[in-house]
């Protein structure tokens, strides 16, 4: 198994906060009461978490048989 493999999976707790700024800014540049911000935030926040993580899942099964 190859070193970077390895440490493959700290590079997965990158995906918690930049997927928050992300949500943050994009709805902020569509809405402007603060209460709704981040009620939409956090929708868009759990969604996207959600989808990537069934995405990895199914690449994760998928790669077992490699």
């Amino acid at each position: 198994m190859p070193i970077p493999a390895l440490f493959a999976g700290d590079q997965l707790w990158y995906l918690v906060p930049l997927t928050l700024a992300v949500s943050l800014s994009y709805t902020a540049s569509r809405y402007e009461s603060r209460e709704v911000i981040l009620w939409r935030a956090a929708s868009f926040f759990w969604k996207t978490l959600l989808f990537m993580s069934i995405i990895f899942a199914v690449l994760y099964v998928l790669a077992i048989g490699l």
